[in-house]
């Protein structure tokens, strides 16, 4: 708990519902209440979902970019072979 960004936590043993984790965030300690689903897995808070979305958003906006430039590789590969890659 000494170190920056190490959780110690307990599950709730009535309902396994909610978890109390102690962090330290930002050299500051806090309790955070935390939910989980029927799966023990931590369900995300809003922050977290939105982190997630821009995220994925990022990779997805790469992958697109990757995807553009190699079109644009073969396109001059066809165009230097002669071949109109329109007409295609």
């Amino acid at each position: 708990l000494l170190a920056l960004g190490i959780e110690t936590s307990k599950h709730c043993t009535e309902d396994r519902i909610a978890l109390c984790t102690i962090s330290n965030i930002q050299l500051s300690r806090q309790i955070w209440l935390r939910w989980f689903d029927q799966t023990h897995a931590w369900i995300p808070t809003a922050e977290e979902q939105a982190a997630a979305a821009q995220q994925a958003l990022r990779q997805e906006q790469c992958r697109t970019q990757s995807e553009r430039q190699r079109a644009e590789r073969l396109a001059e590969k066809l165009r230097s072979l002669g071949i109109d890659p329109d007409q295609i």
